[in-house]
């Protein structure tokens, strides 16, 4: 994994490498040791050659590979070639000033090049870091100089990082001597004193979670002084994401975040998206997306630094929008749509009203304050223009209704293309049910609903529901399946089935057949299970049937590790109720990729050793040279009409 860093605008870089020939480039990456993962074995995709394929997959409660972040250096000549090669390692790793760390999950560069921010996760995936590394904590381990008293000087003019000899890579006997040193640092335990002179590693915020904490992109650093740094953030703190502005005491020698000040930029019962946000520097304004109108659209905000919580909706209530900026936040293309409309591209420019005329100076004399109200918005023109769907009867419907819990739940209908008032109709639950989708929202639903337009076409209604744990909603909605999944999806799934059923009179409750994919599958199995009465047939598609042979990152975020919930990992096994499957014939069909390397067969191939032995009828569809997503055309073709035969034939 690499991240980069050149100190010039990306469309520039070739310039940089003509006109600068001794500027130093350098390269953050992650050095990963799967050497503790354990192996697998699948059948190879590959026609000829191998006839099989080896991967490291950890699974729930198993070890995980071992990451740390290094840095490779370097320059370029006259002609364009690389030369004075640095590679570079931190001189404390990582673990050994976290030793609570296990997973790396997001490493940049701060804006002036001279700090590495990290967000460091433990294991359980409920403690989350940020944390600068100066780029002077790197120690040479390797350069193709002779010698390496150059390497990482800026044109020979700053001293070394390390002075040790690097023509090859240090011996272990000399490796072990650096860890010893490391060993007999201060009692903050992340501060080298190979080299006095390094400024230290510094944890700038620390969240914690009950559940879990969701990782985002919400990061920018608005000033980083020795004095002060002061960054855009999103936090879950008040149980939705929300965007802050905390404010760190200068570069110092602690693990803990040292705040001076965090003001909130957002607040309520909404959730600010967790992918983009934009600062003008110029006007101190932030855009964002934010689901504040309502959980199925996503809308462009701004909020200014000097007025936090005030707060403009920039984009149209009604439709939801993706929204993109140039460098300068002056120009943004939006895309949108809505459940009965076509995206549409606009190109939109901002106008800020009397602060037009920047200033000169700079950019710290150079901000002037702007009220989100002053800023106008002008189209500059259209890419393309979407306009209503041809055939709108087609379009699914959007409904809302409450559970017994009082829970608003949302649900999507595609009804039947024969559709005749009072009729009653064969329903499909197209389900997922698990933690971070979305499948009912305001969108178009196009490409990648077709099979539920295939299935509208051929007679069926076709229902998708959000239960509890989906995304969006907050932490405690998202958590409502943490340590359980498995056992408590279901029940919301059934429940807005028969409100949906009553309210619009066409579902026929006695011909209800459930079917997923992926974590869609598992619950399409646990369907037949746990209410057989309700579902006629059932079609998992590359289905789990046991958390302890999924992988840890997802599976420990939401189930724990298997030793501290062993009754949750028991109850969430299909294995476990393999009596409970129908024993009618032609009510279960599985299908599932060989070569799956996410959903890997072993679990269907247990849950079918396991229906043999209890002498249980079901039907299994294999794509031997397919992965966890059909990728090829005739497996694609194959798998619809299977689907479609068997809705025919049997529901």
């Amino acid at each position: 994994k690499l991240f980069l860093r050149f100190d010039v605008p990306f469309n520039k870089i070739s310039l940089a490498f003509r006109f600068l020939p001794d500027e130093i480039y350098r390269i953050v990456y992650e050095e990963v040791d799967e050497s503790d993962v354990s192996l697998y074995t699948f059948p190879s995709s590959q026609s000829s050659g191998r006839d099989h394929e080896e991967y490291r997959f950890p699974r729930a409660g198993t070890p995980n590979a071992k990451s740390k972040l290094k840095l490779v250096q370097f320059r370029l000549s006259e002609n364009l070639r690389i030369t004075d090669i640095c590679i570079k390692e931190l001189q404390c790793p990582l673990t050994f000033a976290f030793p609570w760390l296990e997973y790396i999950v997001r490493v940049g560069w701060t804006p002036d090049s001279k700090y590495v921010w990290a967000q460091l996760l433990d294991r359980p995936q409920q403690r989350l870091e940020l944390v600068l590394l100066p780029v002077d904590n790197f120690c040479e381990i390797y350069s193709s100089l002779s010698t390496s008293q150059h390497c990482g000087t800026e044109g020979g003019n700053h001293a070394a990082a390390s002075t040790h000899q690097s023509t090859t890579v240090p011996s272990t006997q000399t490796q072990q001597q650096q860890q010893q040193t490391n060993a007999q640092s201060s009692s903050t335990g992340w501060r080298s004193p190979l080299d006095k002179s390094t400024r230290p590693m510094q944890v700038i915020y620390s969240e914690t979670s009950s559940s879990w904490v969701n990782v985002h992109e919400l990061l920018y650093f608005i000033e980083l002084t020795d004095q002060e740094v002061t960054f855009l953030w999103a936090s879950e703190e008040t149980g939705f994401r929300h965007l802050t502005l905390p404010s760190v005491d200068g570069i110092g020698s602690t693990l803990m975040p040292r705040i001076v000040s965090k003001v909130a930029l957002t607040a309520g019962r909404w959730e600010v998206l967790g992918r983009n946000v934009w600062y003008d520097r110029v006007h101190r304004l932030v855009y964002f997306m934010a689901l504040r109108e309502t959980p199925l659209e996503k809308h462009l905000y701004v909020v200014s630094l000097a007025q936090p919580t005030v707060l403009r909706l920039l984009t149209m209530p009604g439709y939801s929008f993706t929204v993109d900026f140039n460098d300068d936040c002056t120009i943004f293309l939006q895309t949108y749509c809505n459940i009965y409309t076509l995206p549409s591209w606009e190109l939109i420019r901002i106008s800020h009203g009397g602060a037009e005329k920047e200033p000169s100076g700079p950019p710290a004399a150079s901000v002037v304050s702007v009220s989100v109200d002053a800023l106008e918005l002008i189209s500059v023109g259209y890419l393309g223009e979407g306009g209503p769907s041809e055939n709108t009867q087609y379009n699914p419907s959007i409904h809302s209704p409450r559970i017994s819990s009082g829970d608003v739940l949302y649900a999507m209908v595609f009804k039947p293309h024969n559709f005749t008032l009072g009729v009653k109709y064969p329903t499909v639950l197209n389900v997922y049910g698990g933690p971070e989708v979305q499948t009912v929202n305001n969108t178009f639903k196009g490409m990648r609903q077709l099979r539920m337009h295939m299935l509208a076409s051929q007679g069926y209604c076709v229902v998708c529901v959000d239960s509890r744990g989906s995304r969006h909603r907050g932490v405690e909605f998202e958590s409502y399946i943490r340590c359980r999944m498995g056992t408590v999806e279901l029940a919301d799934q059934v429940e807005v089935l028969r409100i949906l059923a009553d309210q619009l009179g066409y579902i026929d409750m006695d011909r209800v057949a459930i079917h997923g994919w992926s974590y869609g599958g598992y619950l399409s199995l646990m369907g037949l299970v746990q209410y057989p009465d309700v579902f006629k047939l059932s079609i998992a598609g590359a289905p789990v049937t046991s958390w302890e042979y999924y992988d840890t990152g997802y599976t420990e975020r939401y189930m724990d590790l298997p030793d501290n919930n062993r009754s949750g990992y028991v109850a969430g096994s299909v294995l476990n109720y393999i009596q409970k499957f129908p024993d009618e014939d032609n009510r279960l069909l599985i299908i599932h990729g060989l070569i799956d390397e996410n959903v890997h067969f072993y679990h269907t191939s247990q849950l079918v050793n396991r229906l043999v032995r209890a002498n249980k009828p079901y039907q299994l569809q294999v794509y031997p040279n397919e992965r966890h997503s059909l990728r090829n055309l005739e497996a694609s073709k194959h798998y619809e009409t299977k689907l479609l035969s068997f809705l025919q034939n049997h529901l």
